[in-house]
């Protein structure tokens, strides 16, 4: 718990911070705050503040009773809530909060994050920095054991800036080496992702720019739950050196701890997108990357109606995206399903009967001037060199037809009777198998854009979704 004081509205307030709660109490004798509730006209008692009352800030900082030092908290949304201590009257307005950054001492501006976390231990591991020398557990007096760790410059790899809110971010991986006398492990490393900017006091570009690194996680982990075990914040002295200055804890609907054992072995490592993770990086922060289908958790991603039709939507927006002059259907053709269209709409009005309206919105909903299937087999058809060792093995497993017209019209049919209604129709062994090429082949389609080698998609796939089957890998 926190309590202190912090100005909003160019007005003192006391201030608790406890359970992820804001609450703002005005000073005695300030009715300032009277002007955020409302009055009984009967009684002339004050209750509560009007509905919807806005918080104007988008953080705010304050100063601990206790200890003297600076916070800066970053509020969940920005209505403002209403609580009574019955035993003191007092009063307060409430925000939840989404971020606490407790500076060392005084605020101080900002020009670097460094963050650490299991996902990025995974992704820029630090064995690769250790080696050793000579035999261990040797009775020969002479043989040494020797624990070799590489040196600081050796750690780092700077990945080029980003644009972030208008601002420019240089990122970089290093190392942080930790000593630990009394624990079972003496030397630790931690993967660290730091992100340098010109010095700034906004503490709303520095919270964004954090959850920006939470998406790109996502991206790489194909999952949501991301945590940080570490955030800093980083000041620099006058000489341009950086020292860390705070240190933020995060709300925990925000900082969810994967528990699937998975997650240390499915996730796209930093090897297979060397040189390219900046571009992944800023499509990320620009949106260009389409992410809603990725699930909260791994166990989460499993096959149901609503997964299966945010992965085809996303497929949808990256095709459109990716490919705007695919091929359309001649205008004759489109001509004849306009007009098809139109006659089945007509016998649809004609008919009388539910199961016959029923059949005749399914036909019509499957005339479509460029169709879904076709688009899919065409994609299907521009990655198939990478995808084909996937296609093949999983397909002969389960001796299904694996022709790319057969595919593309499974997995749109299923498409279809979930998106106009049919949700009772189940899942066979056939459309299971697609929906996960589909699945692949969003992420093929995504990486393909920023000139991934087919061999590095390939070892990505395996990894990403643990698929079982045998294709070179030339980034380990």
């Amino acid at each position: 718990m926190y309590a202190g004081e912090l100005t909003y509205n160019e007005k003192l307030y006391r201030f608790i911070v406890k359970d992820q709660q804001l609450k703002l109490i005005p000073l005695f004798g300030d009715e300032s705050f009277l002007s955020f509730m409302e009055r009984d006209e009967a009684t002339g008692a004050y209750t509560a503040p009007p509905k919807g009352s806005r918080c104007h800030a988008k953080y705010f900082i304050g100063r601990c009773y206790d200890s003297g030092k600076a916070l800066a908290i970053i509020p969940a949304n920005n209505i403002f809530g209403y609580t009574i201590d019955i035993f003191s009257e007092v009063s307060a307005l409430t925000l939840p909060i989404l971020h606490i950054a407790e500076f060392t001492g005084q605020a101080r501006s900002i020009t670097g994050i460094s963050l650490m976390g299991l996902e990025l231990d995974c992704i820029y591991p630090a064995y690769q920095f250790f080696g050793h020398k000579g035999k261990p557990f040797t009775d020969e007096e002479d043989e040494r054991f020797s624990v070799i760790v590489s040196g600081f410059d050796e750690t780092v790899t700077e990945l080029g800036s980003v644009t972030i809110a208008g601002v420019e971010v240089a990122c970089k991986f290093k190392m942080a080496l930790s000593r630990n006398i009394y624990g079972k492990t003496p030397i630790s490393m931690d993967s660290v992702l730091s992100l340098n900017f010109d010095e700034t006091d906004d503490f709303e570009f520095i919270f964004n720019s954090i959850n920006s690194v939470k998406r790109l996680l996502a991206y790489l982990c194909n999952r949501n739950s991301i945590s940080f075990t570490k955030i800093k914040l980083m000041s620099s002295d006058d000489d341009g050196r950086q020292y860390e200055s705070a240190n933020i804890s995060e709300s925990p609907l925000l900082n969810q701890q994967e528990d699937d054992a998975r997650a240390k072995k499915q996730f796209i490592p930093y090897v297979a997108v060397e040189g390219k993770l900046k571009d992944i990086f800023q499509d990320v922060i620009d949106g260009k990357m389409y992410m809603r289908h990725i699930p909260n958790t791994i166990a989460g991603g499993g096959l149901n109606v609503p997964n299966f039709i945010m992965i085809m939507t996303a497929f949808e927006g990256e095709h459109d995206r990716l490919n705007p002059n695919c091929p359309a259907p001649e205008q004759k053709k489109i001509d004849a399903q306009v007009a098809i269209k139109n006659e089945l709409e007509s016998l649809k009005k004609a008919s009388t009967g539910k199961d016959r309206k029923e059949i005749y919105r399914r036909l019509i909903s499957q005339i479509d001037h460029r169709p879904l299937n076709a688009e899919v087999a065409f994609s299907l058809k521009k990655h198939w060199d990478v995808l084909e060792p996937f296609i093949k093995h999983m397909y002969r497993i389960n001796g299904i037809d694996d022709k790319i017209s057969k595919i593309a019209n499974r997995v749109c049919g299923q498409r279809n009777d979930f998106a106009h209604g049919n949700l009772t129709k189940p899942f066979d062994t056939d459309t299971i198998s697609d929906i996960l090429i589909i699945k692949y082949l969003v992420y093929v389609m995504q990486l393909s854009k920023h000139g991934i080698p087919k061999e590095n998609i390939q070892g990505i796939l395996k990894k990403l979704f643990d698929a079982k089957v045998s294709t070179r890998v030339t980034y380990v």
